[in-house]
């Protein structure tokens, strides 16, 4: 889980020094939405990562009570590939959100996919 963890944080901190200046201080989903896309499995591993990056942070802040609330509520069972794949459609059918921080858009797609009861 350690190792998990690292690679993880290895992967976000590559991602935020890698945007621009001009967006600075956050990761488009503009710049996710092609990682998923690729053809490339370590691109598409890198999204992967981030979307597991933010259940696994939505998950540590409810359970610590830094949410007013869950967002969304991943179904058991769910792999990567589906939860990417989902990002993928969500974010195709909602471009006016690409602009926005990637963490805003992968919530927006799975609020919708998998609402709390």
């Amino acid at each position: 889980m350690k190792i998990k963890l690292r690679i993880l944080t290895f992967i976000i901190i590559a991602v935020i020094s890698a945007a621009s200046p001009a967006q600075a201080g956050f990761f488009t989903g503009g710049k996710l939405l092609p990682l998923c896309e690729s053809g490339s499995a370590s691109e598409n591993r890198a999204c992967e990562m981030y979307l597991v990056g933010i259940t696994d942070a939505h998950d540590g802040l409810q359970r610590l009570g830094g949410l007013s609330r869950e967002y969304f509520c991943l179904s058991k069972g769910v792999s990567l590939p589906q939860i990417r794949k989902l990002f993928i459609t969500y974010a195709n059918e909602n471009p006016r959100y690409l602009q926005l921080p990637a963490s805003r858009l992968v919530i927006g797609a799975f609020a919708e996919a998998f609402p709390c009861k």
